[in-house]
């Protein structure tokens, strides 16, 4: 049994034996919606050629280093493919339109419990953006460490968030900002 712990797309899902049609299921990266005109569909095939191409260099990488430790083990694909189930931390409804093999199973968030109270601190600052709100920014799973982002790209997002009547938490060291919006 597999947990994969965010949307279940890609090359690990084809491996794992789920059916993404290019005409129909967008590739990571190729910018381009589930609504695809023909010129869209072109691109998200050529998109998935590149795709497949650099995964079979990354399980090739992988498998070379695993089997290095541990000699006989299966490759990356037929331990993927070779699972009886596989539970995805995520919704369906935020995942794009794609047929599930039985052994597929979206749970949502297997890990989530019931808040705890924010310290009072914190809590002051929360209720004090009033009606507005607060926005959380983050990088998420892109890889990229908030001090990593090149200047001008920071400046764009703080001047964006400068107008806006939210609150906003960042994760950002403040001595590399250019100024507190």
């Amino acid at each position: 049994i597999g947990v994969w712990g965010f949307i279940f797309n890609f090359v690990e899902a084809r491996a794992a034996g789920m059916f993404q049609s290019p005409a129909l299921v967008p590739v990571m990266l190729s910018e381009v919606g589930a609504n695809m005109n023909f010129r869209e569909r072109i691109w998200n095939m050529i998109m998935t050629l590149g795709e497949m191409a650099l995964a079979n260099y990354h399980f090739s990488r992988i498998d070379y280093n695993i089997k290095d430790i541990i000699p006989g083990t299966p490759s990356s694909p037929a331990l993927l493919r070779n699972m009886e189930a596989i539970l995805v931390q995520s919704k369906w409804f935020i995942d794009y339109p794609k047929l599930l093999p039985p052994h597929i199973h979206y749970v949502g968030c297997i890990s989530c419990g019931p808040p705890k109270p924010l310290p009072p601190n914190i809590e002051k600052w929360m209720s004090g953006s009033g009606e507005a709100g607060v926005i959380a920014f983050s990088l998420g799973f892109t890889g990229y460490e908030a001090s990593t982002v090149p200047k001008f790209v920071m400046k764009a997002f703080l001047d964006a968030f400068a107008q806006l009547p939210q609150r906003i938490i960042l994760r950002k060291n403040r001595d590399n900002l250019i100024f507190l919006p």
